[in-house]
């Protein structure tokens, strides 16, 4: 976490910083700009992530904008506005959330109550090895994702709604309301 303008944390009244112990995380305020970065679990793994917005609120439960977010994991990206995290309990020491180390496997819900634009890149279809690449063609194919279509070099999707993107961390489970358009990106 890069906050330029510092931090703003509140502790219980059992802080003993002078013992390097803190007290119970109680709220804590990021202001100005921030960005959370992590890099890629491993080299090629695709799970890099970003995040710049400003104005960051947190408490114990939750983790809070109402500005503007941009976003990137991995190959995919986005934007919208009014951005809440809903943590797991227990985040962190003393079930304080540890925006360091605030793991995916610490967050329930990601929601943007506002989205702009979701651009998903989907992942690659598996090739086979008996499959001859010069005998591939650039026409659609048909796969296993309930009906979408593919190429052999799958095209990503970009996604725009009136309303709000929410994803269930734990579920890995994405919605989107109010006028919702989804389109396949296609080069040809």
């Amino acid at each position: 976490v890069t906050a330029e303008e510092g931090a703003l944390l509140q502790f219980d009244s059992d802080t003993a910083a002078q013992r390097g112990r803190f007290g119970k995380f109680q709220s804590g305020r990021l202001p100005g700009e921030v960005r959370v970065t992590r890099p890629e679990s491993s080299p090629g793994a695709g799970d890099g992530m970003s995040l710049s917005t400003r104005n960051i609120q947190i408490d114990a439960q939750k983790i809070w904008t109402p500005h503007e977010v941009q976003f990137r994991y991995g190959a995919s990206y986005g934007s919208g506005r009014d951005l809440v995290i809903t943590l797991l309990p227990g985040v962190g020491r003393n079930d304080s959330p540890s925006l360091s180390g605030a793991a995916l496997s610490g967050i329930k819900f990601v929601e943007l109550v506002h989205l702009e634009k979701l651009h998903l890149e989907m992942p690659r279809a598996p090739s086979s090895p008996n499959r001859d690449p010069t005998q591939e063609t650039t026409s659609p194919q048909p796969t296993d994702r309930g009906g979408f279509f593919a190429s052999p070099s799958d095209v990503p999707l970009e996604i725009t709604c009136q309303g709000s993107f929410r994803m269930d961390v734990q579920e890995r489970i994405a919605s989107f309301d109010d006028r919702v358009e989804v389109l396949r990106v296609r080069n040809d």
